[in-house]
């Protein structure tokens, strides 16, 4: 008789959930969105057998003409409360639970041992080259059944699936036939009021809107500061963009040769993980690795983020940080000060190398090349006169006060 450890599983990785009407699952078709309850910004959910274990976000994991989307274990504890379940009438099967499921892979319970906050879990998940992206496909479940398939996808705030293929059971009886009840959760195809866009897991969001807009509200407050300090250089300037990008398409955007500063601005004081929190196990294939990347390379990679502390710079470039540097570091100080945390002030100076590779290299001290960052631009007429990008390690103590 197998010990309880060894009793088989399955381990999963959710994009997220919500209740959809049975009129609503009969009227699915191909190019039809469902919005799911899940934040784009927050972490998915790692689920054993159905039941939830752990928050997790996504790396992408790109080798040769392959890729994967792994786990990463973000915490234990789940960083956001349930959404509640909607008003559901009196019909127990008027109003049904949807799944969105990234994809998993069998594991005994004996497999998770030992993984932790920041250990990497490859579900063999495969991604898909699209236009300079990386897609994901997810499946579609309804009460636990396979219902149809699809692409991930992001509208407004809400994790969503752009559905693809749709199981001929949700069009018969009695989904045909139900009543007509609507959750505001099926975009029709088509659809233009709400904006769809397939999400693209090389650069994961990893902000919420409303860290984006406390951003752009505070880099308003920082302007007025410059105008007071600098008000020629200020004058017409405007907050033209905040959006969150991977930092490799930072760099794509800069040409050759701009120069950029690297201006410390939160200590690099500790490891993004504690000696004694650390997993004791990195990395956990539930699936055969490609030969190209293989086990002892995922748990180095692994190892360098928990080696890498929390906290680091602020990158800025643009004609306007080389005529006033020190206004500009002056006034994004004052604008920080009401949260803390983050205080840039004059550092190392890199020109951007025109070779791509070699600047990645050059800049792999300060960020990663896929980490994610929030970029603020300030512009002018005469166009953009300072971008400030700011890596998610520096902002990580400072995102629950962007969130409130």
């Amino acid at each position: 008789m197998k010990s309880f450890d060894e009793c088989p599983g399955n381990l999963e990785l959710v994009l997220g959930t919500c209740w959809l009407s049975r009129f609503e699952l009969s009227r699915l078709a191909p190019g039809s969105t469902v919005l799911t309850d899940r934040v784009a910004g927050t972490p998915f959910e790692l689920r054993y057998n159905g039941e939830r274990i752990a928050d997790a976000e996504t790396a992408l994991i790109a080798y040769a003409e392959d890729a994967r989307v792994a786990a990463r274990i973000v915490s234990l504890e789940s960083s956001a409360l349930p959404a509640p379940e909607p008003v559901r009438g009196a019909d127990l099967a008027g109003l049904l639970p949807v799944t969105v499921v990234l994809g998993g892979a069998a594991a005994r319970l004996s497999d998770l041992a030992g993984l932790g906050p920041m250990s990497l879990i490859e579900l063999g998940i495969a991604a898909r080259a699209e236009g300079g992206a990386w897609r994901c496909a997810a499946s579609l479940r309804v009460a636990g059944i396979e219902a149809g398939s699809g692409t991930a996808a992001v509208s407004g705030e809400n994790m969503a699936l752009i559905v693809e293929s749709v199981s001929p059971a949700l069009l018969s009886p009695p989904f045909a036939s139900s009543p007509f009840d609507l959750t505001g959760r099926v975009l029709e195809p088509g659809q233009t009021a709400r904006p769809v866009k397939r999400y693209d897991f090389s650069k994961p969001d990893c902000f919420t809107r409303r860290q984006i807009d406390s951003a752009a509200a505070l880099h308003e407050a920082a302007l007025h500061s410059l105008s007071v300090l600098a008000p020629q250089a200020a004058s017409g300037l405007r907050v033209s963009l905040v959006d969150q990008l991977n930092f490799t398409e930072f760099l794509e955007s800069l040409p050759s040769g701009t120069s950029v500063l690297a201006a410390p601005a939160t200590g690099p004081s500790r490891p993004a993980v504690r000696p004694e929190d650390r997993p004791e196990r990195l990395f956990f294939a539930a699936v055969p690795l490609s030969a190209a990347y293989p086990a002892d390379a995922a748990a180095a990679a692994v190892r360098d983020s928990l080696d890498r502390p929390v906290g680091g710079p602020v990158f800025l470039s643009g004609p306007l940080l080389d005529a006033e540097e020190g206004a500009v570091l002056a006034a994004l100080r004052d604008a920080w000060r009401r949260l803390g945390g983050v205080q840039p002030r004059g550092g190392s100076r890199l020109a951007r190398e025109k070779d791509l590779a070699a600047a990645l290299r050059s800049f792999a001290p300060y960020a990663g090349e896929w980490e994610m960052v929030i970029l603020v631009e300030f512009a002018s007429e005469a166009g953009t006169a300072l971008r400030v990008v700011y890596p998610l390690r520096t902002l990580e103590g400072v995102l629950a006060a962007l969130d409130s």
